[in-house]
C-alpha cells in the first residue's frame, strides 16, 4: 500500500499513542504545520515512555527501569523544567535503546524544530519557524516508521532476551501452535522490519552454523521460530536472503542435525535454494544424494514437483524382464508412512494430487516380497482409497494383478475385497473382475 499520512496511524504500535497522533494529523490536514511539529513531538515523547514502561513491567529490562527511575527524580526535583526531556532524548538516542543511528538523527533534527516553531528567536526576520508542508511530512513518516511503530522491546538486548526465553520454556512450548502464538505475541508483534531482519539473520546462523552446547541444545525450538518468521513475511525475507548470499550461505551442511533442519526448511521453502550460492547448492545435493529420506523431500533440487516424483520413479522402481516375464522390484529404499506423508504434503503445495497417488499406486506395485505389500498396501492406498477416480481404482487393480508378490500373498483376498467396496461405487456397468484374472475376491 502506497505510504499516505492518513494511513500512518495504522501502523503505530501503541493504542495512546494512536489516540494522541491523530492531533497530528488534523494540524497537519489543516496546514498548522507549527502544530503538527508541536504535537508530534509530544506524541513522541509519550510514546518512548510507554515504551520504556512495557519494557520495564513486561520484559523485565533492567536499562529502561533506571532510565524510568532518573526522569522520575529529575521531575520530583525540578517540577517545572523540561530538562527531563533532554535526558530522554539522550538517552534512547546514545544508548541506542529503540533506535538505530539514522533514526536517532531524525529524533534529534524534530527535536530541533520543535524548539524552533514553539519559542521566539527574536534575531531573525520570522520569530517563529514555518516548517514548508515537506518537511512536516518527513517528520511524521520518519517518527511513525522510526520510532512509533516499534514496539516495547528494546535493541539491545531484544535478541538475547529472546533467546534466553526460547531456552528457558523450551518444554512448554513444544506444541507449536503455542509457540507461535506465544512468539508472536510477546516479541514479533512489537518489532519492525528493520529488527525483523536483524532478528532473522542473527537466528539463521545460530540454528545453521553454530554449534557450541547451547546452540545445540536449543537448535530445534530456535528452528521452529526461524520457520515461523518466514511463514509471517516470506517475501520480505526472501529479498533479505537475496541481498546478503554470502551469509546466508555460510552453512554447516556436515553437521547431521543441521542438514536435516535445513532440508525441512528448503522442502518448505524451495525459493531460498535458488538464493544460495553454486558451492554451497553443490554441498547440499551431496548430503541430500547420500540420504534417501533427504532425496525424498527434496524437490527444490528439480525444475518442479511433479520432475521431482518421475526421478524418485526412476530411483526406486525397476522392472526386469525375464524368461518367466516382468520381475517388478523396488529398489534403495522402500517408502513408510512418514516418507507418504511428506510427498502428500508437498502434492496438496503444488497441487499435483493425482500425481502422487499415481507414485503410491506405482510403488505399490513394485513390491519386491509379500511382506512389503502388505506394508504398503496399508501406506500407500489404504488411505486415499476414498479418494480414488475410476481410473486410479483401475491402476490398483492394474497393479495388484501384475504382481504376483502382491495377488500370491495371503493377505490378498481381503485387501482385494477392501478395494472392491470403493470400486463397486464408481465403476458401475464395468466388469472389471474378469479384466484381472490373477485377482480373487471371494
Amino acid at each position: 500500500m502506497e505510504y499516505s499520512i492518513e494511513n500512518a496511524i495504522n501502523m503505530i504500535n501503541h493504542s495512546k499513542t494512536k489516540e494522541y497522533f491523530k492531533e497530528v494529523i488534523s494540524s497537519f490536514e489543516h496546514k498548522n504545520y507549527r502544530s503538527a511539529v508541536v504535537m508530534l513531538y509530544s506524541v513522541v515523547i509519550c510514546d518512548l515512555i510507554y515504551k520504556l514502561k512495557d519494557a520495564s513491567e513486561v520484559f523485565n529490562n533492567q536499562t529502561a527501569s533506571t532510565i524510568l527511575q532518573e526522569i522520575e527524580r529529575r521531575q520530583h526535583e525540578n517540577p517545572k523544567s523540561p530538562e527531563w526531556e533532554r535526558y530522554l532524548i539522550d538517552e534512547v538516542t546514545n544508548t541506542r535503546a529503540f533506535l538505530d543511528t539514522h533514526e536517532a538523527e531524525n529524533l534529534k533534527i524534530l527535536q530541533k524544530h520543535r524548539h524552533l516553531s514553539a519559542h521566539p528567536v527574536l534575531d531573525q526576520v520570522d520569530i517563529l519557524f514555518y516548517p514548508p508542508p515537506e518537511t512536516v511530512e518527513f517528520h511524521i513518516r520518519s517518527m511513525v516508521e522510526g520510532i512509533l511503530s516499534k514496539g516495547p522491546i528494546m535493541n539491545g538486548d531484544a535478541f538475547n532476551s529472546l533467546l534466553e526465553d526460547l531456552s528457558i520454556r523450551k518444554k512448554t512450548l513444544q506444541h507449536e501452535p503455542t509457540l507461535r502464538q506465544y512468539i508472536a505475541s510477546k516479541y514479533l508483534d512489537h518489532i519492525n522490519h528493520l529488527l525483523e531482519k536483524k532478528f532473522f539473520k542473527s537466528l539463521w546462523r545460530i540454528v545453521f552454523f553454530l554449534e557450541n552446547q547451547e546452540c545445540t541444545d536449543n537448535r530445534e525450538i530456535n528452528y521452529k521460530v526461524l520457520k515461523y518468521m518466514l511463514e509471517r513475511n516470506t517475501d520480505a525475507l526472501y529479498s533479505f536472503i537475496e541481498t546478503e548470499t554470502r551469509h546466508f550461505s555460510n552453512l554447516k551442511v556436515d553437521n547431521p542435525i543441521i542438514i536435516e533442519l535445513l532440508i525441512d526448511l528448503l522442502s518448505k521453502n524451495p525459493g531460498i535454494y535458488q538464493l544460495l550460492d553454486a558451492h554451497v547448492k553443490h554441498l547440499i545435493t551431496e548430503k541430500i544424494q547420500a540420504k534417501e529420506h533427504l532425496r525424498i523431500k527434496s524437490h527444490f533440487i528439480e525444475s518442479n514437483f511433479i520432475s521431482h516424483l518421475d526421478k524418485l520413479k526412476s530411483r526406486y522402481h525397476h522392472v526386469e524382464h525375464g524368461y518367466f516375464g516382468e520381475r517388478l522390484w523396488i529398489n534403495h529404499h522402500v517408502f513408510d508412512h512418514k516418507d507418504i506423508k511428506i510427498l502428500e504434503e508437498l502434492s496438496q503445495e503444488f497441487n499435483a494430487f493425482d500425481s502422487f497417488i499415481e507414485f503410491c499406486i506405482e510403488h505399490f506395485k513394485h513390491s519386491t516380497n509379500f511382506n512389503t505389500a502388505d506394508y504398503l498396501f496399508d501406506c500407500c492406498i489404504v488411505p486415499y482409497l476414498y479418494k480414488f477416480n475410476q481410473e486410479q481404482i483401475l491402476s490398483v487393480f492394474d497393479a495388484m494383478n501384475s504382481n504376483d508378490q502382491i495377488y500370491n500373498r495371503r493377505q490378498s483376498v481381503s485387501d482385494n475385497k477392501i478395494v472392491k467396496t470403493h470400486a463397486d461405487k464408481i465403476l458401475q456397468g464395468v466388469e472389471y473382475e474378469k479384466r484381472f484374472s490373477n485377482l480373487e475376491f471371494e
